[in-house]
């Protein structure tokens, strides 16, 4: 069996979780890693998690930085005790009109994915990641054995990152609420696609707008009756209660050419 390790840059994940909460409406939704570690059904050998200590900011309190550092602590520990679950940690400055941002996150997954690849532990890389940095360490690991996957975000991730690597899986709706410790959130936002559209939907529609993805048409109508959206396109209908979730299971990242008004 070819042996398969993980890394996460803990502020992809967070960042593309909180974009799905915002597109969701939901409060919060969050990464539960054991969901994620059985993906596909083959159990990947060992999992590293890259996060960033905070530093102080300028205008927080000594007692409010000790307590947000304790709870990042407890968080880092919690993950560190699971089986196969590796910690490895930065750190975070404030940045006034970026606010915190990771520093060395990324040189530590580049080290680490090469360092495995040449002694030979590892025959598969998984990566979740959007930042462009992690180019160089993709690009050196085609010339080894190990094959690369890149979990991304297709807003987010340039196009030069995705292509470098082996494979890549775009994170979608459906994929992150998989992963996530809500499960009652994957019932609560499904998609519901049919081959046509059924007659008794078709009274109940209201078109908001049109455009095109691959040159064929794509049609988005609001339900006047349901609290839902539906999508028609290349003869397949999608409804959900979010124009995210449904774009997401039909086009998984194309780009959508909308008509101007």
């Amino acid at each position: 069996m070819p042996r398969k390790y993980l890394f996460l840059d803990a502020g992809a994940v967070a960042a593309n979780y909180r974009e799905l909460a915002s597109d969701l409406s939901e409060a919060s939704i969050s990464l539960d890693i054991m969901s994620l570690a059985a993906y596909g059904g083959d159990r990947f050998d060992r999992i590293f998690y890259y996060d960033a200590i905070p530093n102080k900011r300028p205008d927080e309190s000594e007692y409010a930085y000790a307590d947000k550092l304790a709870e990042k602590e407890r968080e880092l520990s919690a993950l560190s005790q699971i089986s196969n679950v590796h910690v490895r940690t930065g750190t975070a400055k404030f940045r006034k009109k970026k606010g915190l941002e990771q520093k060395g996150v990324d040189v530590l997954i580049a080290i680490d994915m090469l360092r495995f690849a040449f002694q030979g532990h590892m025959d598969e890389a998984w990566l979740w990641s959007s930042d462009l940095d992690m180019y160089p360490a993709l690009d050196a690991l085609t010339e080894t054995r190990v094959q690369t996957t890149l979990l991304y975000a297709p807003r987010t991730t340039s196009r030069e990152l995705v292509a470098c690597a082996d494979r890549s899986v775009a994170l979608t709706v459906k994929n992150l609420l998989r992963w996530a410790k809500e499960p009652e959130l994957v019932k609560k936002h499904s998609i519901d696609c049919y081959g046509d559209l059924r007659t008794n939907e078709k009274d109940c529609l209201r078109q908001i707008r049109s455009g095109k993805v691959d040159s064929k048409e794509l049609l988005l109508y609001e339900s006047t009756k349901r609290a839902r959206y539906m999508c028609y396109w290349n003869g397949r209908c999608c409804f959900g209660k979010t124009e995210r979730a449904i774009f997401d299971e039909m086009f998984e990242g194309k780009k959508i050419d909308w008509d101007i008004d």
